[in-house]
């Protein structure tokens, strides 16, 4: 039998004082996509879904493409007057030797692009591309304008995990950004400063057996570090900015990381579309006690009164049937 691996099934214990975790899913364990990114807002080349618990909002951002344009009409073109686009659209994908499920977007997370003419041989054809303008790591060129990511914000300060998938390293990057300085995210030995870490796998680091090893610590390296095969640790540097970018394999798993209250994180991929399985978020904990197993501090009473969320992350009543989480818990409710 296959292992299935799910924020719920892998769910975070509560660890701070009246600290309930709360969740979403965008995709179920048997790879029902969310009734949000089934049925996602349009708003003019985006494809955009809300979702809501009780001290989070997510933003997820699909994105049509620009597609080729195969005569000279395309010459001087730019996003703004680009005239050829492939749809935007939301997918649900599987990593099948764990059962990891995820939705991903469409569209390349773009500063902005101009019109380039394509060429064979050194012959310069009658057709055009988009020639982007990538987000930089120190905030330079500012946030994407389009392409696919994913915005969390949270009222209150704590601690997210996020499900992820990733596309091989090399040049692509997956970054968490601060929007309000357009920064990546750093890595800190300080305790009370930014940090994250990030578990799963890596497509390649198996036993002898074959069977993919569950890693609690892939690379997080700065943005001009090259990869480093078989290096699953932190990177020594402190204060600069990190992407997760360890071996040239797709990785699959969990982002660990505080929240400041009322900050928006956004996570995207350099030039390229991620996967988002869904998050987790507890109020008032951190990644210290997360990353160090404390968890003898004493947890929330369970509240009887407290929200009911179905598994789509839909706040429900008493009266729903089915299975259901409260108090950071998952049961069923008859």
């Amino acid at each position: 039998m296959k292992k299935i691996f799910t924020l719920i099934s892998m769910a975070l214990v509560a660890m701070s004082v009246n600290a309930q975790t709360e969740s979403f899913l965008a995709v179920d364990a048997d790879g029902n996509m969310a009734t949000q990114f089934a049925n996602p807002t349009v708003s003019g080349t985006d494809l955009v879904v809300n979702v809501s618990t009780e001290n989070v909002t997510m933003k997820a951002v699909a994105s049509k493409t620009p597609a080729d344009i195969g005569n000279s009409s395309g010459a001087g073109l730019n996003q703004d007057t680009w005239t050829a686009w492939n749809d935007a659209k939301w997918e649900v994908k599987n990593r099948g030797e764990i059962n990891f499920w995820w939705i991903q977007g469409t569209g390349n997370p773009y500063i902005s692009f101009v019109s380039e003419q394509k060429s064979k041989d050194g012959v310069l054809l009658d057709e055009y591309k988009a020639a982007y303008t990538y987000y930089s790591p120190d905030g330079t060129t500012g946030l994407p304008k389009s392409g696919e990511y994913v915005e969390f914000t949270s009222k209150v300060n704590g601690m997210f995990k996020i499900g992820f998938w990733a596309n091989k390293g090399g040049s692509r990057k997956l970054y968490i950004v601060k929007k309000s300085d357009a920064k990546a995210l750093q890595w800190s030995a300080d305790a009370n400063s930014t940090q994250y870490k990030v578990e799963g796998y890596i497509a390649g680091a198996t036993k002898t057996d074959g069977t993919m090893i569950y890693l609690n610590s892939i690379s997080v390296e700065d943005y001009v570090i090259g990869n480093t095969a078989g290096d699953y640790s932190y990177k020594d540097e402190v204060g600069t900015d990190k992407a997760v970018a360890a071996w040239n394999q797709p990785k699959f798993g969990y982002f660990v990381f505080n929240a400041v209250a009322n900050e928006t994180y956004i996570i995207f991929g350099s030039d390229w579309q991620f996967g988002i399985q869904g998050y987790e978020f507890t109020p008032g904990a951190s990644i210290v006690d997360y990353t160090s197993g404390i968890n003898t501090i004493k947890a929330a009473e369970q509240n009887a009164n407290a929200p009911i969320y179905n598994l789509a992350g839909q706040k429900v009543d008493k009266g729903f049937k089915g299975v259901v989480i409260q108090n950071g818990k998952k049961m069923i409710q008859k």
